[in-house]
């Protein structure tokens, strides 16, 4: 999906743009929707780690559980 990979890119320059994962409360998780899914990530430093890729219908509290 090329819009998930540009958003993904995007945030090289500008990791603070997504918003905080709710379900986590952390502020160095957050998150950007592209379409129906979110692009779930954790900001490290300067680095960035893309840590989920789910449809938005999906429950993330019962991922999270299985980590």
């Amino acid at each position: 999906m090329r819009d998930a990979r540009d958003a993904a890119r995007s945030l090289r320059q500008f990791a603070k743009r997504g918003r905080v994962v709710p379900e986590e409360n952390d502020p160095n998780i957050r998150e950007l929707f592209v379409q129906n899914y979110r692009l779930i990530y954790r900001i490290h430093g300067d680095a960035v780690e893309v840590i989920h890729f789910i449809h938005g219908a999906r429950d993330l509290v019962t991922l999270l559980r299985r980590r």
